[in-house]
């Protein structure tokens, strides 16, 4: 059971870390007009398909260490259970009511940007669901591939 715990929480924190990267990165390159609809503080389509892709594929390299150190599909499992009731908690207590009604002003850090961002309800909705689907696909118990057998 402790090597099942602390599967979870090494894959946990492996799909953390990737993420944290990722965004920290696509907002450097993207930057806040890009990030953002135009004076607005709801996310443009880009950014949020950013976040779909990325979070799908950080999801798939939690469930592959999740995997691995649990030796089987368990700790992959059980990461799926934990990214479903963050996700759906998350969801919950998310800035999903209408966004302010002041404009988002050019130029700002992404501490204001992440503390201001509007995140639209379908997407606080979405992001659970893409992460237990990229956790199930990382964490798949492979067969080997053998060689075929001579005749």
């Amino acid at each position: 059971m402790g090597r099942i715990i602390g599967a979870v929480v090494a894959g946990y924190l492996a799909m953390a870390g990737v993420i944290f990267l990722v965004c920290m990165g696509a907002y450097a390159l993207m930057g806040a007009e890009r990030v953002f609809k135009p004076g607005s503080w709801e996310p443009s389509i880009v950014w949020v398909l950013t976040m779909f892709i990325s979070g799908f594929v950080a999801a798939m390299i939690g469930g592959w260490v999740a995997l691995k150190i649990a030796d089987s599909a368990q700790g992959s499992k059980w990461l799926a259970v934990l990214i479903l009731v963050l996700g759906i908690v998350s969801s919950l207590f998310s800035r999903t009511t209408s966004p302010s009604k002041e404009s988002r002003p050019a130029g700002i850090s992404m501490m204001d940007a992440r503390k201001n961002a509007y995140t639209p309800a379908w997407v606080a909705l979405a992001l659970p669901v893409i992460g237990v689907a990229g956790v199930l696909a990382g964490g798949r118990r492979r067969s080997p591939v053998s060689a075929p057998s001579p005749a």
